[in-house]
Formats: structure tokens, sequence, C-alpha cells
């Protein structure tokens, strides 16, 4: 009935290798393969890389920042020779000394902002106009009004 020849056998056993081989690869790749994290675990773990990155960023910042304060009060202590807690060169009793606070062009300005309430906005023109820091700023402002 049915006749095999060489070339049926051969044809034959090729198939099988193939599929066999074919199989064998897809079973591996299937098993070897790492599980997929799901959704929520992939946004979990960009937010975690976006705070880390967020986080150098801040500490990177808040050196340069702090290099500048040091710097800047390094340049106020050399303009200012009077913040040993000596008295002050302006003659107001009580006036915490600082660079060129005293000097300041606007120094009226300065004053009619306190005797108007507003020593925040003192204070910041303090700063503004001579650079000293911001405790200092609001001693200044302090004795100005008084405490």
């Amino acid at each position: 009935m049915f006749q095999v020849n060489g070339e049926v056998i051969l044809v034959i056993v090729i198939t099988a290798v193939v599929l066999l081989v074919v199989f064998g690869a897809l079973s591996w790749v299937f098993t070897t393969r790492p599980a997929r994290a799901s959704e929520a675990e992939q946004y979990i773990a960009r937010l975690n890389d976006a705070a880390a990155r967020q986080q150098q960023l801040d500490a990177q910042k808040a050196e340069k920042l702090r290099a500048a304060t040091t710097a800047r009060a390094a340049q106020a202590a050399r303009r200012s020779p009077g913040r040993t807690g000596q008295s002050s060169s302006t003659g107001h009793p009580g006036a915490t000394p600082g660079p060129g606070a005293m000097s300041n062009p606007d120094y009226e300005k300065v004053l009619q902002l306190v005797r108007d309430g507003h020593p925040v906005a003192a204070v910041r023109k303090i700063r503004h106009d001579t650079g000293i820091g911001l405790l200092e700023a609001k001693r200044y402002v302090d004795s100005l009004r008084g405490r």
C-alpha cells in the first residue's frame, strides 16, 4: 500500500528536526524572558527616578547657594570693619552696624518704610542696597523700630 522511499523519510526527518528546533527555541525564549513589570510598577519606578534626579539638582543648588552666601559674607566682612559689636559710625543709638547701610543714599527711604510699618520692605531695601545678610538687615531694621 504505502511505499516508503528514502526521499519521504528524509523529508519527514528534516521536518521533525526543524519543528523540534523551533519548539525548543520558543520554549527557551518564553521561559528565560524576565517577567514584565506592571504599568503601576513602571510608573512608580519612573517617579522614583525623577525624585532622585530632583534631589540631586536640589543638593547642587543648595551647595551653590551655600558657596555664594559664604563668599558674600566674606566680602561683606571685608567691607565692614565695624561688625565686631563696636558702636555704629552713624550715631544712631542701638543701631547694628552693617556694610554700607549707614552710608546708604536711600537711608531716608528705609527710615520712612520703617515709620510706615513696612519692616519687610525696609529689610529688602537694605539687603538690595548693601548686600548684607538677612539677619543683619533685620536686626538693623529692628534697631530703627526701637526694639
